[in-house]
């Protein structure tokens, strides 16, 4: 009887443990969204959703290049055959990062030198973490603002007044796949989302008159003026193929004034 009861809880915990092994998810290396290797190439279409005008992106894995102790990938940026930036990049089973500033290159902003204050750092691009985020800020100069004293642009005032910057960055995986069709393919890819903000404020500068009739900046409940540059960009990666495509609106203020998208057409993977 004892054999017998013994033989039964032995066949039960191997069941169970047959069980476990084949329901339990397969956790992939994170870093396959990007491989990287010396000679490793993507080609995008890149689209301006407000005039449909058209150009070709070309990622280029250039060289390794080492940061932090990172063994990471220099990647050179071309537009339609000329050079247009350089992007960093370093993988491992737990993501993919990217060395630089405020998610540059991914970002196709023209108005990238309004950035380039802040330090140089690694952003998660693709990650386990459900959330991730980034803040930093600068204090400036004083500097010359001109500031409306009412609706005539007449009367409109230069001051002095003391300058500081805030980025914030978050970023956040979606977790809903989507197929896209590349080169004759359908891949599945995963989705991830960032928001950023960028905001000046004039902090208590001195004689300013503020009023509700300002046309270029917002006012906060102490009275200061803050402009804010916000963006939002998706980001959708495939495994072992890279970024496949990627959506980027730019808001200045309140006003939308850039909207992207990015979509891969065909690439070279060593």
């Amino acid at each position: 009887m004892k054999k017998l009861l013994l033989l039964f809880v032995g066949t039960f915990i191997l069941f169970i443990s047959c069980s476990d092994n084949s329901n339990s998810p397969v956790i992939k290396d994170m870093g396959n969204y990007m491989p990287l290797a010396v000679g490793n190439y993507w080609v995008y279409e890149n689209t301006d959703l407000f005039t449909n005008e058209t150009s070709i992106d070309s990622f280029v894995v250039f060289k390794k290049i080492t940061i932090d102790g990172k063994e990471a990938f220099y990647v050179n940026i071309f537009r339609d055959d000329s050079y247009r930036d350089y992007g960093i990049f370093y993988r491992d089973k737990n993501g993919v990062q990217l060395y630089g500033k405020a998610l540059f290159p991914l970002l196709d902003s023209a108005d990238t030198d309004c950035w380039t204050y802040q330090r140089d750092k690694w952003f998660d691009i693709a990650s386990r973490k459900d959330y991730w985020s980034f803040e930093d800020s600068v204090e400036g100069d004083s500097w010359p603002s001109v500031i409306p004293s009412d609706d005539d642009p007449s009367g409109w005032e230069t001051i002095m007044s003391k300058t500081a910057w805030l980025l914030k960055i978050e970023g956040q995986s979606l977790n809903n796949a989507q197929t896209f069709d590349i080169d004759g393919r359908t891949v599945e890819t995963k989705d991830f989302y960032y928001f950023g903000k960028r905001i000046h404020m004039l902090i208590e500068p001195e004689n300013a008159q503020f009023t509700t009739t300002e046309k270029y900046e917002y006012l906060d409940s102490n009275n200061r003026s803050i402009l804010a540059n916000k963006f939002i960009l998706r980001v959708h990666f495939a495994d072992r193929i890279g970024i496949v495509k990627t959506f980027e609106n730019l808001y200045d203020g309140r006003e939308l004034i850039l909207n992207r998208e990015r979509k891969l057409i065909r690439y070279k993977l060593n």
